[in-house]
Parts: C-alpha cells; sequence; structure tokens
C-alpha cells in the first residue's frame, strides 16, 4: 500500500533488514503477486541506506528508492479509487498489472472507459458504479479474467434501432464474445430501453437491468443466445407490458426473478422452473390472473404479488410447501384468499391455501385443464352436506312430534372461507365462534 503514496519524496528505510515479502491476500493469485522478487533487487539500496547512515543523510532520495516503490506496486491487488473527484483512471491504478479489484465508484468519469484500462488484463472486478459513463470501449476486450463488472447508475443508453441491435455501441458486440469468464453484470439505474444483445451471449449468473427504461426482453426467435446458466434475473421498475413464455423457457437454472414494478398483465407459464426457482416477486404490476402454474414451483420461498388486478390465487399455491414469505396485499379485486387472512403470516396462509386444494381435490371433477372447483360449486356442495347432516339431526317435542326446523339460506362466501379459517397451521381446529349476521 506504501506504492499508493505517489507524492512521496522521501522514505527512511536504514537500520533495517530489507526482506522480501511472500504472503499474499488472495490465494488463487498469480506467482507474481505473491512478492516472489528476488533478494538481489533490494540489494542496491540496502547498500545507499546503509552509505546514508554512515555519511549522516537521514534518508533517500527519490531516484534512488523507485525501485522498492515499483516493487510494492507490484504487489498490490486491490485499490479503491471511490469518492475521489476523479474524472478518469489514475495512471498509478493502469501501471499496478497485478491488480485484481479495481474501484472507481462515485467520482466523475464521463463517456467512454479510457482504452488504457486493457493494461489490467488481470482485473477481476471493476466497480464504475455511480459515474456518468455513456458506453464501454473495444479495449475492455482484454479483460479476459473480469468476473464482475458494475456499471450501475451511469448514463448507459442504446444507441441503435430496435430493428437493429446488432449495431449496438453502448456495449460492444465483441465484448460478449470476449470476456467469457464474466459472471455478474449490473446494469441498474440507467437509460436503457432493452437489454445490450451482447449481454446475452455471456456466461453470466447474475444481471440486474432493474431501474432502467426497458419496453421489452430479448426475442429469441431472432437472437438464439442466451446465458442458459442465469441465476439471478432482476428487471424490476422499468417498462415491460409481457414476458415471452420462451424467454422464461430458455432460463433453465432461474433461481431468482424479479420484475416488480411494471406494467405486466400476464404472467407466462412457470412451470420449466419448477426444479429451480426459489424467489417470484412480480408486485406492483397490472396482472389479472396467476397461472396455476405457480404450484409447480415446489423449491419457491418467497412469493410476492402485491398491488395486482387478479380476483383469485389459485388454490394449486398450496402445492409450494416451502413458502416462507408471502405478500397477496393491496390487490382491491381480490377474494381468494379472503383478505383477513393476508394478517395471519405466511404459514396460517399456506396451511389455508392447503385446505382449499384439499377440498378442491375432493369435490372436483374430472376436467381437462386444471382440477380446481370454482367457489360457487364448492359453496354449493358444501351447504348440500351441511343440509344433509341437519336433517339427520332432528327434534322431537314431549308428544313426539316433529319440530319443524327454520329455513336456513345458503353460507355467503365469506362465512364459507371463515370455516375454512377455523383451523391452524398444522390444521389443528381452533374453536372460536363465527359471527354471522341475520
Amino acid at each position: 500500500e506504501v506504492a499508493l503514496l505517489t507524492k512521496l519524496d522521501s522514505i527512511h528505510l536504514y537500520g533495517n533488514p530489507l526482506i522480501t515479502p511472500v504472503a499474499s491476500r488472495v490465494s488463487d493469485a498469480a506467482p507474481s503477486a505473491l512478492g516472489e522478487a528476488p533478494l538481489n533487487s533490494y540489494i542496491q539500496d540496502e547498500r545507499e541506506a546503509d552509505h546514508c547512515f554512515r555519511t549522516g543523510r537521514v534518508s533517500l532520495a527519490r531516484t534512488d528508492h523507485d525501485s522498492i516503490l515499483e516493487h510494492l506496486a507490484e504487489q498490490l491487488l486491490s485499490q479503491d479509487y471511490s469518492l475521489s473527484d476523479l474524472s478518469t483512471f489514475p495512471d498509478s491504478a493502469l501501471r499496478t498489472a497485478s491488480l485484481l479489484s479495481l474501484g472507481m465508484s462515485r467520482n466523475d468519469i464521463s463517456g467512454v472507459l479510457p482504452s488504457s484500462i486493457e493494461c489490467l488484463a488481470g482485473l477481476r472486478l471493476l466497480d464504475v458504479s455511480h459515474n456518468k459513463i455513456t458506453h464501454l470501449p473495444y479495449a475492455l476486450t482484454a479483460l479476459k479474467d473480469l468476473q464482475e463488472l458494475n456499471l450501475s447508475s451511469n448514463r448507459m443508453a442504446n444507441t441503435c434501432n430496435r430493428n437493429r441491435m446488432e449495431e449496438e455501441m453502448c456495449f460492444p458486440m465483441e465484448l460478449g464474445e470476449a470476456m467469457t469468464g464474466l459472471r455478474t453484470l449490473l446494469l441498474a439505474h440507467n437509460k436503457l430501453s432493452w437489454v445490450p444483445l451482447p449481454c446475452m451471449s455471456l456466461s453470466l449468473r447474475i444481471l440486474d437491468v432493474s431501474h432502467n427504461e426497458l419496453e421489452f426482453l430479448p426475442d429469441f426467435q431472432r437472437h438464439h443466445t442466451m446465458p442458459d446458466q442465469l441465476k439471478v434475473f432482476n428487471a424490476g421498475n422499468n417498462h415491460l407490458r409481457e414476458i415471452d413464455s420462451a424467454f422464461i423457457h430458455r432460463l433453465k437454472a432461474l433461481e431468482v426473478f424479479i420484475i416488480e414494478t411494471n406494467l405486466i398483465e400476464q404472467l407466462p407459464p412457470l412451470g420449466s422452473l419448477s426444479g429451480t426457482l426459489m424467489m417470484l416477486w412480480a408486485g406492483q404490476n397490472r396482472i389479472k390472473e396467476i397461472p396455476v402454474s405457480v404450484g409447480k414451483l415446489t423449491k419457491l420461498v418467497s412469493l410476492r404479488l402485491d398491488r395486482n388486478l387478479f380476483q383469485k390465487v389459485p388454490v394449486e399455491v398450496g402445492m409450494c410447501e416451502r413458502l416462507q414469505d408471502i405478500n397477496l396485499l393491496n390487490n382491491p379485486h381480490m377474494y381468494q384468499p379472503p383478505p383477513e387472512m393476508l394478517v395471519r403470516g405466511p404459514a396460517a396462509l399456506l396451511a389455508f391455501m392447503q385446505r382449499l386444494l384439499q377440498a378442491s381435490c375432493t369435490h372436483s371433477r374430472e376436467v381437462d385443464n386444471a382440477a380446481d372447483v370454482s367457489a360457487e360449486e364448492l359453496e354449493a356442495e358444501l351447504f348440500a352436506e351441511q343440509s344433509l347432516n341437519d336433517d339427520q339431526e332432528e327434534e322431537y317435542d314431549d308428544t313426539g312430534a316433529l319440530i319443524p326446523k327454520k329455513k336456513k339460506k345458503p353460507p355467503t362466501q365469506t362465512e364459507l372461507f371463515a370455516s375454512a379459517m377455523q383451523h391452524d397451521a398444522e390444521g389443528v381446529p381452533i374453536h372460536h365462534k363465527v359471527q354471522v349476521s341475520e
């Protein structure tokens, strides 16, 4: 780190045995970063230090200790110039060939990144977030070992027409072919109207394009590239109106799917993600119907569908036994599950949906597309069963005459759901009185 003192004029080293460093902070760093420099690289400086001590000089001149500073600079593995009010990359960072991590966030870098960045061929993490960058240079193709690129909160915008996506300049096509090691790409808080096509050619695991101006996702009928191993896809806070089923079908390893705060009216079939998806956030959209295929997401842990327009959640959600986080609030048209269930916690809500699923299977008729009984049919059948039980419990007076019973009205939908609520999360009945209006 002493090498970062670029304005150093003198250094006091006399009387110390100058020992070559042998440790490293990165276990898999290249040998050049392990301090494996020959000891004779210090002999001249050590002799000069002894000479200074004998002659009374108290320090070495800058020209005499440059070899030490240069060697220390070669050992740097990480540099952070965040919040430094820089308009370009400092020379001290570009001449450190062994650098693995470089932080340049929250500066004043504008336009295109400097082409001299190709000197950092061993770089693995580059953070240039919170700047004014508009596009990336071709020189970035030299960073073949780069694993994470953070371009969030910049001014990245598409430079071509939708029908000529191959000519994109903000993210050159060559980057998709050269940066084969890139796993994390963060493009949040920019001005992109669509995901740059080269991004879909990368072997990404995490892609964040939230808080942009996206109007659509890549069309795989025209462009057949896709990061098949993508695990996290965040496209929240955009202008998306639909999600193509072909897009979902290609994401075979997806674990986190965030599309909240868009204009989506219909969710695509999600059955292809049954073995991987753990988080589905689609709140604050215009979704009018939840697909039954949600019930196939057996690994789902978090489901957020708040602030939409659907009327009911399919009972098949009860098959998602791993759910720990469920948000169905602020859906003004929803009647299933009833509003009073939403405040009882995820466990009770899941148990309620499981009871509805069980009742649906019990009273179901073999239908081609699903085993779901409408609320009206379920209401009528449960009322018929209740009437049968009432008939079996007839009462007689002292003379043996049958006491006529007051004819009951069919239960309302709220009463039906209230009856289903008389069980806790483990299915044990809860004995409490349900108030029914006359």
